[in-house]
């Protein structure tokens, strides 16, 4: 299965002020990958003193955009010097990833010295699955659904509905699945290729007198390609993940203040 042109693309290729191809303008396949590897490094150089929680987001963040030069690397070997628009679509939308990835590793970056450790660890998930996606997307890649992170970290009794956002990838394949949350069902309200919006269980905030990690768990459907001949020949059908995928949210009494807030997380 083939993912439509992105608009990423599309600007990246195509336009010019004056509606004119802009491809001539547009950065060698060389300058886009050092760019990448030069916002990564950066990336590395800003994780110093980050609490444990930033630094594993970032590492997971480093294996994905890791895999994106890795795909340029073989698949454009020996046309570093060329523009996008000598590639064929597939190639062309890979480069164009690769553009927008450093762009996003490079407002994660800044965002490790400015902003809380949960939004900067949205920004820093949202380029991971961005990076995910760029490789997933290419033909014969499987399109194993993971989750990347939920939003809120956290949520206090307050009277109103405890809803979360988990984000990740390829989340909606297949049949819409069984949520469970500490083996309560929980409400699917929305579900998106990279999100599912979630309702808990009220029962979970009964005689909460302290801070509880719950978990979050379900098994979903994974998108299996295989390309046969060189690629002549792709196959692919969705099947059931292997595991289940899991996601903790931290439940509190309504005291105004998260507990990673006043630990400075």
């Amino acid at each position: 299965m083939r993912r439509p042109l992105s608009l990423s693309l599309l600007l990246f290729v195509l336009v010019s002020p004056n509606g004119a191809a802009a491809a001539g303008d547009a950065p060698t396949i060389g300058a886009v990958h050092g760019n990448l590897l030069d916002s990564l490094a950066r990336l590395r150089a800003a994780t110093g003193g980050l609490p444990p929680a930033t630094r594993t987001a970032v590492a997971r963040l480093e294996v994905s955009a890791g895999a994106v030069v890795a795909e340029i690397e073989t698949r454009l070997a020996g046309q570093f010097e060329r523009r996008p628009d000598r590639l064929d679509a597939t190639e062309r939308q890979l480069v164009a990833d690769a553009v927008v990835l450093a762009e996003r590793i490079e407002a994660a970056t800044a965002s490790l010295a400015s902003l809380s450790g949960a939004d900067a660890r949205q920004l820093v998930g949202d380029a991971d699955i961005l990076a995910y996606d760029a490789v997933h997307a290419l033909p014969c890649h499987a399109q194993r659904p993971r989750l990347v992170y939920v939003t809120p970290e956290e949520l206090a009794v307050n009277g109103k509905p405890a809803e979360v956002r988990i984000r990740g990838n390829y989340l909606a394949f297949g049949a819409e699945p069984e949520i469970r949350v500490e083996g309560q069902p929980a409400l699917l309200l929305a579900r998106g290729a990279n999100e599912l919006h979630l309702r808990l269980p009220q029962a979970l905030f009964r005689n909460l007198e302290a801070p509880r990690p719950v978990t979050v768990r379900f098994r979903p459907t994974a998108m299996a390609r295989t390309c046969y001949l060189w690629g002549l020949l792709p196959w692919s059908s969705l099947v059931a993940a292997e595991q289940e995928l899991t996601a903790t949210v931290v439940l509190r009494p309504g005291d105004g203040e998260s507990t990673r807030e006043r630990a400075g997380l």
